[in-house]
């Protein structure tokens, strides 16, 4: 890997897999990805990667990155049980760099 290359990594389950990650309703977004990255044993910083909110609508996809001190369990349950209201997503940040 040359100076100035940057490498990104992608993992995907297969669907209908399923993983528990048991957190508490006040867990932080910013300790939600430190657990599924240990879950998954991804090594890289954690400030590497963020956790967006996934909600459908009309057929459309919204995606909104949540601060590191949300509680995405708390949004979740506030949501109601249908997961087009709202779902997560662990995505790196597009730069890929360290925020």
């Amino acid at each position: 890997r040359g100076p100035g290359v940057k490498r990104r990594t992608s993992f995907y389950l297969p669907r209908g897999t399923v993983k528990h990650l048991h957190i508490l309703s006040h867990t932080r977004a910013s300790e939600v990805i430190s657990a599924l990255l240990r879950k998954f044993t991804v090594v890289d910083d954690p400030r590497k990667f963020a956790l967006f909110e996934r909600s459908e609508k009309d057929d459309q996809v919204f995606l909104r990155k949540l601060s590191d001190e949300e509680q995405p369990l708390r949004l979740r349950l506030l949501a109601g049980p249908s997961e087009k209201a709202l779902s997560f997503v662990l995505k790196e940040n597009d730069s890929g760099e360290v925020n």
